[in-house]
C-alpha cells in the first residue's frame, strides 16, 4: 500500500523489510522452544508452563521483543519475518537509508539489499552505531536528515 502513495522523499532507519538470514543456532533455539512448549503442555501445570516459557522468551528475544507487550510481540514477529523486497523496486521517491554499522537486529546486509532494490536510494552507515543509530549518533543523524530534506524545507 505504501508503495502506491505519492511522497516526495523516503527515509528508512535501521528498518525491517528484508527476510533475515537464519543461522543453525537460530533454528535450534526456535525448535527447542516449540518442543519445550508442546512437551510442557502435556506434563506441566499451566502456571509453570507460562513462567518457564516467558523466561525462555526473555533470554532469547531482542531487546525490542523483551520490552514489548504481548500484542506488540506478535506484531514484531510478523514484521521481522516479512520479506518486502518484491515491493522495493516500486518505490519511486528518492530514498535515504540510514543504518548503524553494528545493528544486530536489522543487520547491515539488509540495508545493502534495500539499496540494491530501491531504485533511487542511497545508504549512509553510521560508524560505531547499533540498531538505535539515530540515538547512538544523534548529531550525525540530524545533519544527514537535514541535508536530505533541505530542498523540500526551503521550498515551503
Amino acid at each position: 500500500m505504501a508503495a502506491k502513495l505519492s511522497i516526495k522523499k523516503l527515509i528508512l532507519i535501521d528498518s525491517a523489510g528484508v527476510k533475515p538470514r537464519r543461522s543453525l543456532k537460530y533454528y535450534f533455539k526456535v525448535y527447542s522452544y516449540k518442543f519445550a512448549k508442546n512437551t510442557l503442555k502435556l506434563f506441566a501445570p499451566l502456571s509453570f508452563q507460562k513462567k518457564l516459557l516467558q523466561n525462555f522468551q526473555n533470554k532469547s528475544g531482542s531487546e525490542d521483543y523483551r520490552n514489548a507487550s504481548p500484542t506488540m510481540k506478535k506484531i514484531l514477529i510478523n514484521v521481522v519475518n516479512e520479506d518486502l523486497t518484491h515491493l522495493m523496486p516500486k518505490i519511486t521517491a528518492p530514498s535515504l537509508l540510514i543504518w548503524g554499522e553494528n545493528d544486530q537486529d536489522t543487520p547491515l546486509y539488509q540495508a545493502q539489499t534495500m539499496e540494491k532494490y530501491i531504485p533511487d536510494s542511497g545508504l549512509v552507515v553510521l560508524k560505531n552505531a547499533g540498531h538505535y543509530s539515530y540515538l547512538d549518533k544523534l548529531h550525525e543523524f540530524l545533519t544527514i536528515i537535514e541535508h536530505f530534506i533541505k530542498d523540500d524545507v526551503e521550498s515551503c
